[in-house]
């Protein structure tokens, strides 16, 4: 839910997702002169698609007046607006709630999660076929995972250049523990997060939907960068056989699915000398460039890490993992 005050004339009051059923319930606070009409407006790409309301408010309203309003057929994207039909005054306030109560930022991942038992295969080209989205885990005592949290999810990917690989540096028995301590706890605490996880076992799990930004490895790496956390026991270990092959696997479809080339992006040099003798190992093994100009690994494009992306420069995810990534762009599963 978000509160937008004091809007103009067809300005922006709140972006809308929509749940399964394409539905989105919002309210409207304001009130105004005898005989003033509230209208409500659907914007999907600058032109109006829907437009309804027309309730009538008088004096007696100013203030303490709210309207529920439904709207079906939303999409993502979409863009409500709230106005008088005299043009003198336009809703206070604005608040956008999907008709099932899930964040509008997370509805996709929500809204596959909740057919996810009987219809696996996601229909949005933003899901991973073979992921499993993490409202979907379920531990038998302590149930499904703690959602993730809306700060943890930025605004709309204008386009995708590449994915960024990660590493948790912390061991976990499987999947749900990877997702539930390893990664959601602490990102609702600090406002990080990644697109997707890869557990030990190789199973792959989704957090944000590839149409959102993702707080990986701050700006500008965020703006464009799908990610995915390594579950690895310590920083510098590597990945296993079924880890490698499901990085193979996401980095193909990230390709695929996004125009993205497969291939290594650029690899940044500075700071830390241990990594920077590997990353020229790694760049000269697959005829990827490198530099010390610390915005051209974010305009690259294919696999990066968070290390090169990050301004930060931290030094994820470690030696082991970095060491592999020639090899998720090499065909056939890892031995």
């Amino acid at each position: 839910m978000a509160n937008f005050k004091n809007p103009k004339t067809n300005a922006g009051i709140s972006t809308v997702g929509a749940d399964a059923a394409g539905k989105a319930r919002f309210r409207l606070w304001g009130g105004g002169p005898d005989g003033e009409q509230l209208i409500v407006r659907v914007y999907r790409s600058g032109t109006v698609v829907s437009e309804g309301g027309g309730v009538t408010l008088d004096s007696t309203d100013a203030g303490n007046w709210n309207f529920d309003y439904t709207a079906t057929g939303l999409k993502p994207g979409d863009q409500i607006f709230g106005l008088t039909n005299l043009g003198a005054r336009y809703t206070a306030a604005l608040s956008v709630v999907s008709g099932s109560g899930t964040p509008s930022k997370n509805h996709l991942i929500a809204s596959w999660a909740a057919q996810y038992a009987t219809n696996p295969i996601p229909s949005s080209d933003y899901l991973f076929p073979d992921a499993i989205p993490y409202p979907a885990l379920r531990h038998p005592t302590m149930g499904p995972c703690t959602p993730l949290q809306e700060k943890c999810i930025g605004g709309r990917l204008a386009n995708v250049s590449g994915l960024a690989v990660h590493c948790t540096a912390g061991p976990a028995t499987d999947a749900y523990h990877m997702a539930a301590f390893h990664c959601i706890q602490t990102w609702n605490t600090n406002g990080a997060s990644a697109h997707f996880g890869i557990a030990r076992d190789g199973q792959v799990v989704q957090f944000i939907s590839a149409d959102h930004i993702a707080n990986a490895q701050h700006d500008p790496g965020n703006r464009s960068w799908l990610s995915v956390e390594v579950s690895n026991p310590g920083r510098n270990e590597g990945m296993n056989a079924d880890q490698l092959d499901s990085l193979k696997d996401l980095f193909n479809w990230v390709c695929n699915e996004f125009g993205v080339p497969s291939q290594m992006g650029t690899g940044f040099l500075g700071g830390n000398t241990t990594m920077n003798a590997l990353t020229q190992q790694v760049c000269d093994a697959t005829g990827a460039s490198t530099t010390r100009d610390t915005a051209a690994p974010a305009a690259s494009q294919g696999l990066s890490c968070h290390h090169w992306l990050d301004k930060a420069r931290k030094p994820c995810p470690g030696m082991g993992i970095l060491g592999q990534l020639p090899s998720v762009l090499k065909a056939g599963p890892q031995s």
